[in-house]
C-alpha cells in the first residue's frame, strides 16, 4: 500500500544531464508478511521504453533481523531500529564514534540511556576509550551514580 504522496503507479517526468543520476524515494507499507512481486521504474524517450530493471521480489519480514556481517555495512540510523542493544554497545566499542562515522550521533541512542544496564555499559565503553558525552554523563543523575555526576561537575 503506498504512502504520504506515493501511488500505486506514477509517471513522473524527469530530464537527466549525460552521466548524471537522481535518486527518488517511494513509501510502502505491507500490510502482512510475505513476498510481493515490484516492478521497478522504466526510462523511456518519448514514447519508446528504452530502459527496464528487473522484476524482483520484495521479501516482507515482521522484524529485520542483522548479523555481524549486516552491522558493518548498515548506516548508524539502521542499527538503532533494527540492532540488539550488544550490536550497539559493540558499534561504540569498534568504531571511530567521534567522527560520526556512519552517522552516529549520541542523541540517537539517549533513549536507550534510560535503562540503567545499557547506560553503565555505555559508560563502560567511553570511559575505557577515553570519550566524554556530556548528555550520556548527565544519565547519572537519573541512575544516582556518584562517580558520574562528580564527572559532570568537574569534580571527579
Amino acid at each position: 500500500m503506498p504512502l504520504k504522496v506515493t501511488k500505486f503507479m506514477k509517471q513522473m517526468p524527469l530530464s537527466l544531464d549525460s552521466y548524471s543520476t537522481t535518486r527518488t524515494t517511494f513509501n510502502f507499507y505491507f500490510p502482512q508478511v510475505g513476498q510481493f512481486g515490484h516492478y521497478p521504474s522504466n526510462v523511456s524517450i518519448g514514447e519508446k521504453v528504452t530502459a527496464r530493471g528487473d522484476f524482483n521480489t520484495l521479501n516482507v519480514v515482521s522484524k529485520r533481523k542483522i548479523t555481524a556481517d549486516d552491522v558493518s555495512e548498515l548506516n548508524f540510523d539502521d542499527l538503532v531500529q533494527v540492532g540488539t542493544n550488544e550490536q550497539i554497545l559493540d558499534y561504540l566499542r569498534t568504531r571511530n564514534i567521534l567522527k560520526n562515522e556512519r552517522g552516529f550521533s549520541f542523541d540517537k541512542i539517549m533513549y536507550l540511556m534510560q535503562d540503567k544496564s545499557f547506560w553503565q555499559q555505555t559508560m563502560q565503553i567511553l570511559r575505557e576509550r577515553e570519550i566524554f558525552n556530556e548528555k550520556v554523563w548527565q544519565e547519572g543523575y537519573r541512575h544516582k551514580d556518584v562517580k558520574a555526576v562528580q564527572e559532570v561537575l568537574g569534580q571527579g
